[in-house]
């Protein structure tokens, strides 16, 4: 995203063609966004397999303790690991979460992030990777699998039902959904 100034973003921030948004950000909108990004990207396979072993190694504890003492291992570093990377996805979160209102203008350009407090910030739809949707967002993701950055738009900030619809059009045809 480039930073404000631009004749983009002040042409986009004035027009009134696209989808608008005004919204504060939350600790639990960015812990929705992450946790959803991470269960659709490759790293859900592993921790799906981790915690299918976690799950086998429990219940191979109650049949032969001695025969699977092993396992008592593995089952704690499985479950530290797990633990680990949910305190990793809440400390992302709240670092991330900003009392800052925020607005956005999206067109057929692309979009246009604008605050007070942080000036604003247009990026055309080509320095997106992708997008999904949960029931209460839509995250656009820039970077690669291994970082993302990860731009959330809450659905509480549509300032009416058809922006939710243009935002959803606009996403559908320019980026691939996961």
């Amino acid at each position: 995203m480039s930073n404000g100034g631009g004749s983009y973003a002040q042409q986009d921030l004035d027009g009134d063609t696209g989808a608008e948004f005004a919204y504060r950000l939350t600790v639990e909108d960015f812990e929705e966004a992450i946790s959803a990004q991470a269960w659709r990207s490759p790293g859900k396979l592993i921790c799906s397999w981790l915690a299918l072993l976690a799950g086998w190694a429990g219940s191979a504890l109650f049949f032969d303790l001695r025969v699977y003492g092993w396992i008592i291992t593995l089952a704690a570093a499985v479950g530290v690991m797990y633990q680990r990377l949910v305190a990793e996805r809440r400390a992302k979160a709240r670092k991330a979460a900003d009392a800052a209102e925020f607005r956005m203008v999206a067109n057929d350009h692309g979009v246009v992030i604008s605050s007070a407090e942080r000036g604003s910030a247009a990026a055309e739809w080509t320095h997106f990777r992708s997008y999904l949707e949960t029931p209460r967002l839509f995250v656009l993701v820039r970077g690669t699998r291994l970082t993302p950055t990860l731009i959330v738009f809450p659905k509480r900030g549509a300032q009416s039902a058809e922006d939710l619809e243009r935002l959803r059009s606009l996403l559908h045809g320019r980026l691939k959904r996961v």
